[in-house]
């Protein structure tokens, strides 16, 4: 290949390594994949060259801005100027003998690193710390190997390829120490820096600005800077002396404007190179330390985050655990030295950060899928179409407070007991509640239900309840053995114009009313026997050391606690507090509950025939050789007499009132053909003569039909059943409750009999000072002979006073 002429727009790589401040050698290796695209003469030897535009981006890049910096036009100017000799800013002559020695010392000690062949070949590590021994041995104190690097590629830079390591001035400081003596200040002209000052306003604090401060900052000069230069053109080192002027005034980028410029320079350089863009501009000495290099350790904190998970979220137990195990790789127990006799519940801050969002992540779904559902998103409602008085809801509560009764032996109780409370669901409208000394069951449930219906009437649409004893059968129904009265409560409803639904709360966040049983619970906490919203946490002592001084009988129960009465009337009281405080939740939005449930529209109640579809329980059931057997309240219970021997062996439907469990309305399944009967119960050891007779009367009677059948002798049955229908018309369920009614009332009125006898007999016997003894098995003859026996004290008495006074001188 023929060498070119001088004027070729081609650069050696003398000329490219003078413009980055490089050596020769390091630029022939850089671009040792690209093709020269000539040759050049160069002191009487063939040399390589590149154009520019062949160049690597990220050196043509450098190049630019390198030359911009240092007041040339551009890339290609720096590279076809004319190679000047490099002079310092004060030449030596000007220098006082101090800066000279110093230079003089410099040049001892980067001389032979600068001459020797082998030193491209060092890494920069090596070459560093060789430098900075040397310059300890010369100077008499350290520098780092960084600064030591710092002077090296400065001599490189300034001896611009000629390789004169003996000139003295490529070693001096940027501004050495001048002569004393008079001297001439630089004028430097002043520029506007207007468009600057607007984003010195935006930071937080420019007398300590942080790392995204100075980013921010920088990059806004580096613009300022090359707007400057465009409309001012030839004046580049002005222009920079007066911005580094503002600058230093301004932010407190630096400690000195020397240092300052040194800065502007080399971030301007690495600026450039990353296409302008801000983010060149990141300070990555941290990420780029060693400090950030460690070995990849995913495996391992997999493992740790998998055991807290299954240790319910412990880090430092499941990390402790593998280590004793040895399951931790080699490589991650040298890395992260452990001493669990100093410190066991250690881990590594990198691990801990990097698994713990994931380990609180799966706690829920390792704790079980109803804490996972409970703890994710919540379905928001909108509760503008629900209207009062169309949906009532109802729930249970156990208030925070104790309170006292005697139970059937006279034994004192102390008991929070349980608490069923209705209320309407878009007013938060108490409607009634119902206080239970112990556990409430379904047929607590339905007692409530009809004492809504008869305080205000049945909603308009239905009832809101949760899952658990609100879902039992005596609620919701069963379709298997027993067809549970419910199904039909909702199909005779709809009898009288009623179409009511029962629907169950799937999450406690579906039941609005908890928000209703918080505030009520917070207005008690000054009641007598309180013992806090979580009685086992809160540990009240003192409580429970007075419920057992009550019970042994060394206190007075009324002094400590509230009767079960008296606490009945307290929460009635609390109620009525609530229904005139304005609420300010989306629901009442500002109205007190008594507002806003005036604004409902008429509820409806059953009549008085047809009341008994809501007290009512039925049940399907065949009779049996013993009766009619029903388990009512926890008891097996027998019912029969002659009606129901007739239909032994049948399906009937039986309806118990919830009030009044112990006699049965019985029908077919026509639901026609209805008699009564009543349980035979007898006490165990007292059972009076009459009591048997009447049940022996009963059994007979239940039997009858079977005895004559199996003796041959026909007789027409008791009952007559009908052939089955499902339709069901009002007037039948009319006639149903009126024979019922009037069943149950005659019940009562027997009973009521038997218990105004039994008082009378107390009354008379106390009043005779009688004591009786054992159970009265016949109340008229009880009566009859405590007048015999009162009408012959009477007359014992009068002899004895008549005697007395014969007796008398």
């Amino acid at each position: 290949m023929n060498p070119v002429a001088a004027t070729d727009n081609t650069h050696t790589a003398a000329k490219i390594a003078a413009a980055l401040g490089r050596s020769r050698t390091a630029i022939r290796q850089a671009l040792a994949a690209v093709a020269p695209a000539s040759h050049r003469i160069v002191a009487g030897n063939l040399a390589p060259a590149w154009p520019f535009l062949s160049l690597p981006l990220a050196m043509r890049n450098e190049i630019e801005a390198r030359a911009i910096a240092q007041g040339y036009r551009n890339a290609e100017h720096r590279l076809t100027e004319p190679e000047a000799l490099w002079q310092p800013p004060v030449s030596l002559a000007q220098c006082g003998q101090e800066a000279i020695d110093k230079a003089a010392k410099r040049r001892a000690v980067l001389f032979a690193f600068l001459e020797s062949k082998d030193a491209p070949d060092r890494s920069r590590a090596q070459l560093g710390a060789a430098i900075a021994a040397e310059h300890q041995k010369q100077f008499g104190y350290p520098i780092t190997a960084k600064s030591a690097l710092k002077l090296f590629d400065r001599a490189i830079e300034r001896d611009r390829n000629r390789e004169d390591w003996q000139r003295l001035e490529i070693y001096a400081d940027d501004l050495p120490g001048r002569k004393p003596g008079p001297g001439k200040p630089i004028q430097t002209p002043e520029y506007d820096h207007a468009a600057l000052a607007d984003a010195v306003k935006t930071m937080q604090n420019p007398a300590k600005p942080s790392a995204e401060d100075r980013e921010f900052i920088y990059d806004a000069a580096f613009r300022h800077f090359e707007a400057l230069n465009e409309a001012n053109p030839g004046q580049t080192a002005p222009v920079k002396r007066s911005l580094m002027r503002y600058l230093f005034a301004a932010v407190n980028l630096s400690k000195s404007r020397e240092s300052l410029e040194r800065t502007f320079n080399a971030r301007y350089i690495q600026w450039i190179a990353g296409d302008r863009c801000p983010s060149a501009l990141a300070d990555r000495r941290r990420i780029n330390s060693g400090n950030f290099r460690r070995p990849d350790f995913t495996v391992d904190a997999e493992k740790i985050r998998d055991t807290a998970i299954l240790h319910g979220g412990n880090e430092s137990l499941a990390h402790r655990l593998l280590w004793q195990r040895g399951e931790l790789s080699p490589e991650f127990c040298q890395h992260y030295a452990f001493d669990p006799r100093r410190d066991k519940s250690r881990v590594p801050a990198a691990i801990r950060n990097a698994i713990t969002p994931e380990v609180e992540m799966c706690g829920p779904l390792h704790r079980g899928p109803w804490e996972a559902r409970m703890r994710g998103p919540s379905i928001q409602r909108d509760w503008s179409a629900v209207q009062p008085g169309q949906w009532f809801s109802a729930d249970d509560v156990t208030w925070n407070s104790y309170f006292w009764y005697r139970d059937e032996t006279g034994e004192l109780q102390i008991t929070r007991g349980e608490c069923l409370l209705f209320i309407d669901l878009r007013t938060g409208y108490p409607l009634d509640f119902l206080l239970i000394a112990g556990k409430y069951n379904g047929e607590h449930i339905r007692r409530a239900i009809l004492r809504v219906h008869d305080l205000h009437g049945l909603p308009e649409k239905g009832f809101l309840f949760e899952n658990g004893v609100w879902k039992s059968r005596l609620i919701t129904g069963e379709t298997k053995t027993n067809l549970v009265h419910w199904r039909d409560a909702e199909r005779g409803l709809r009898d009288y114009g009623l179409g009511m639904q029962l629907r169950h709360a799937r999450t406690p966040r579906a039941k609005t009313i908890e928000g209703l049983l918080h505030i009520l619970q917070d207005r008690q906490r000054s009641e007598p026997g309180f013992v806090g919203f979580n009685e086992r946490l809160e540990n009240m002592e003192r409580v429970q050391d007075i419920i057992g001084r009550c019970k042994r009988g060394k206190e007075d129960p009324r002094t400590h606690f509230l009767s079960q009465e008296q606490w009945r009337d307290r929460i009635s009281q609390c109620l009525n507090e609530y229904l005139a405080d304005p609420q300010n939740g989306k629901m009442l939005d500002g109205q007190t509950p008594a507002e806003l449930w005036a604004k409902r529209q008429p509820l409806k109640k059953l009549p008085d025939d047809a009341r008994y579809i809501l007290a009512t329980h039925r049940v399907r059931v065949k009779v049996r050789q013993e009766g009619i057997i029903l388990k009512i309240r926890g008891k097996r219970l027998a019912f029969y007499n002659e009606q129901t021997g007739a239909l032994i062996g049948r399906d009937v439907f039986a309806f118990y009132n919830l009030e009044q469990p112990d006699l049965l309305t019985v029908s077919n399944l026509d639901r026609t053909g209805f008699f009564t009967v009543k349980n035979h119960t007898l006490p165990a050891m007292s059972a009076t003569k009459e009591q048997f007779a009447a049940v022996n009367k009963d059994r007979a009677g239940h039997m009858k039909l079977a005895k004559e059948i199996h003796g041959n002798i026909r007789h027409p049955q008791a009952a007559i059943v009908p052939p089955d229908t499902d339709i069901i018309t009002a007037p039948d369920i009319a006639a149903l409750g009126e024979f019922h009614n009037a069943e149950m009332q005659r019940f009562q009125q027997e009973q009521s009999a038997t218990t105004a006898k039994l008082r009378k007999i107390h009354r008379a016997a106390s009043e005779s000072g009688l004591v009786l003894t054992g159970p009265v098995r016949n109340p008229d003859q009880v009566l009859a002979g405590i007048d015999l026996e009162r009408e012959a004290r009477a007359a014992i008495e009068a002899e004895r006073q008549a005697a007395k006074k014969d007796a008398i001188p």
